[in-house]
């Protein structure tokens, strides 16, 4: 069983992840002179387009009165593990935790909000296991509009092939959007582009 452990960060730029590397202790034998070293983690990366998300009240107009929150992707922590037996790997579990920062904007009057993100590979796109969906029920503490947290863990396995091995694999990672919420987005960003 071979583990590597992906660092937490801060997301900058295009929300590429830095993988690191450790050996696990089930790779080393003291009478031999060489080591199994585990390959390199999947790349992990951010949609541009959604690792951010801001939710209006329905049928509201787009004024900052009328959000129900606004969320960020800010990065993750984890780990992954290749399956399999003589350096001949049959799958890689990623283990992930991600990173949020969630506001509670004027127009929620409760002290919850429901939001979605998914994980999704390329590799097996249009197929639907290509692509998985997290839902979740954030609450904010009393007298606070703006939490960050570290989700709780999830796990994607991934198979293996000699076509598709785990360094070489992308997993994307991204908010669930409505059309409209996905032109707000990339109007955001057009915006921000133009200042400078």
């Amino acid at each position: 069983m071979m583990v590597k452990s992906i660092s937490y960060l801060t997301v900058v730029g295009l929300f590429m992840a830095v993988l690191t590397a450790c050996e696990s202790v089930d790779n080393f034998n003291p009478f031999s002179d060489t080591k199994s070293v585990p390959p390199m983690c999947p790349t992990i990366k951010f949609l541009k387009d959604a690792d951010e998300i801001t939710v209006y009240k329905s049928g509201a107009g787009k004024d900052l009165r009328d959000i129900i929150f606004e969320a960020e992707l800010t990065g993750f922590k984890g780990e992954c593990e290749y399956v399999g037996n003589n350096d001949i790997h049959t799958k890689v579990v990623l283990t992930l935790q991600l990173g949020l920062d969630i506001t509670r904007g004027p127009a929620e009057k409760t002290r919850s909000v429901k939001l979605s993100y998914f994980v999704a590979i390329p590799d097996f796109f249009p197929k639907p296991e290509g692509k998985v969906s997290f839902n979740r029920v954030v609450i904010f503490p009393q007298e606070r509009n703006s939490i960050t947290l570290l989700d709780e863990a999830i796990k994607i396995v991934i198979p293996l092939n000699k076509n598709r091995r785990g360094p070489q694999t992308k997993v994307l990672v991204g908010f669930e959007l409505t059309k409209s919420q996905l032109e707000f987005n990339r109007q955001r960003i057009r915006n921000r582009g133009l200042r400078k």
